[in-house]
């Protein structure tokens, strides 16, 4: 039973050690970064919602078909690579969101 408890406790320390990322790029028509953000996924509920509310690119008009709670639902299930490549032909805009 001890062991089974140390195993246990080795396989959570692994875990922890491989971190996860979210990383949002908002890039313009030249690839130039408006936006870079990059959060632990604990905490990618408190950063999105700080994020939405400090950064205004976040809140451009081109954004507004970007289902973050969606994004938030599969960031939980275990989602990893882009999730998100979206492009604004009306201002040249790429928003990128991935899981790293």
């Amino acid at each position: 039973m001890l062991n089974a408890v140390e195993l246990g406790k080795e396989e959570i320390k692994k875990d922890k050690s491989k971190a996860k990322w979210l990383r949002v790029r908002v890039l313009a028509e030249d690839d130039k970064t408006k936006v870079n953000v990059n959060l632990p996924l604990s905490l990618v509920d408190v950063g999105l919602k700080l994020a939405m509310k400090f950064t205004p690119e976040l809140q451009d008009e081109s954004l507004k078909d970007i289902d973050f709670e969606e994004i938030l639902e599969a960031i939980k299930n275990g989602a990893e690579g882009k999730i998100v490549d979206v492009y604004n032909e009306e201002d040249s805009t790429t928003v990128e969101v991935f899981i790293e």
